[in-house]
């Protein structure tokens, strides 16, 4: 609540943002040939966001700052950002409420994270299952690894079939 009023800030600059406990998220769109245009503005903003937090007792992390460029038919660029006197350099890929996205808005670096997760506890879970009955091992799978493929499930409807076919044999395995 103490930094809603940070929105007028943001649509003076005509960004558009998300808003989730104290983080602020920004989004821009622009063509290819104006991202130097279009970092310089989000990196003015920043500033300005900067200011007003600090009017208001509040500070930016900027370890915490970080920058994803999206692009679906080309590589993306490699303009960096610089908020407050840092350089961000981009990303490859960006953690969101627990969802890696990556430049291409594939979800494979997601996929890829989340199947080696899943692996990793199915193979926790098959070290101890000879002193676990039937309804235990069942339990730990499904609040292991069910949980993890099924959170944000939704996001996996535009994925390509290799990665949804990762994600099922994750699935089979756990059956």
């Amino acid at each position: 609540m103490y930094i809603a009023d940070a929105t007028t800030i943001l649509e003076k600059h005509g960004l558009s943002s998300h808003f989730y406990a104290d983080d602020i998220q920004l989004y821009v769109s622009c063509r290819r040939g104006d991202t130097t245009a279009c970092a310089n503005r989000v990196s003015v903003c920043t500033e300005d966001i900067t200011r007003w937090m600090a009017s208001n007792r509040l500070v930016v992390n900027p370890i915490k700052t970080d920058v994803l460029w999206c692009s679906s038919s080309q590589p993306p660029p490699d303009t960096p950002l610089l908020p407050s006197g840092t350089t961000v350099q981009p990303s490859a890929s960006l953690r969101n409420l627990c969802v890696l996205f990556d430049t291409d808005l594939s979800l494979a670096a997601h996929v890829n994270h989340l199947t080696a997760l899943c692996y990793s506890s199915l193979r926790r879970i098959k070290r101890c299952c000879c002193a676990l009955t039937r309804s235990a091992s069942v339990i730990l799978v499904n609040s292991f690894i069910v949980s993890k493929l099924d959170y944000c499930n939704s996001l996996f409807a535009g994925c390509s079939k290799q990665l949804v076919d990762k994600l099922l044999c994750v699935l089979n395995c756990a059956a």
